[in-house]
């Protein structure tokens, strides 16, 4: 199945630090991606989260930013994603163990349903 998008998107993106050690380099990372992806075409508007675990299930010693950003469409998002610019920031972060995950978050339509 192929997806064409045609409008505004938003990816909810996950940067997960694991070691806490560097955790002031694991925030500039995150906010050098910020500011060159405002100057990116197709870049709308982005809002960044720290994510605190209240169930305090998962002890572990990581750091999670949260980020969603809109972009004018899909294209304008993978033209970044794989730009030397974004590649370039990373490489100068590569002393970070961290994770990264990217999805497409999508508005919910509600669906009427005919009820008997």
């Amino acid at each position: 199945m192929t997806i064409i998008y045609m409008s505004k998107i938003r990816i909810f993106s996950e940067k997960i630090l694991k070691n806490t050690y560097y955790t002031r380099n694991f925030i500039n990372y995150s906010n050098e991606l910020s500011e060159i992806a405002k100057k990116y075409k197709g870049f709308i508007s982005s809002s960044s989260y720290f994510v605190d675990n209240i169930d305090l299930v998962d002890n572990t010693d990581t750091i999670k930013i949260i980020t969603i950003s809109e972009w004018k469409n899909v294209e304008s998002w993978n033209s970044w994603k794989k730009s030397s610019n974004r590649k370039n920031i990373s490489n100068q972060y590569t002393n970070l163990e961290t994770s990264e995950k990217f999805n497409i978050l999508y508005n919910r339509t509600n669906n009427d349903i005919f009820l008997l």
